[in-house]
């Protein structure tokens, strides 16, 4: 995960958009833990519980838009 900026241009910018201060430090303490891990190796859990290779969101969202239930304007 990429963090682009400062935490406190992430308070600022989630301030400006009215959100609960005590939300915001949430989050920030999330992003912090995720930085704390690092980099890890992808886990087996999609394949092994679905039984189905796990797929990128880009994946996922050109499936999805090519299928029935997209909405279409």
């Amino acid at each position: 995960m990429t963090f682009h900026g400062s935490e406190d241009a992430y308070r600022a910018a989630q301030a400006a958009l009215g959100r609960p201060e005590e939300s915001v430090e949430r989050e920030l303490a999330s992003y912090s833990a995720l930085r704390a891990l690092g980099d890890t190796e992808p886990l087996d859990t999609v394949p092994r519980l679905t039984g189905h290779r796990a797929r990128t969101f880009r994946e996922y969202v050109t499936d999805a838009a090519a299928g029935p239930d997209w909405p279409r304007p």
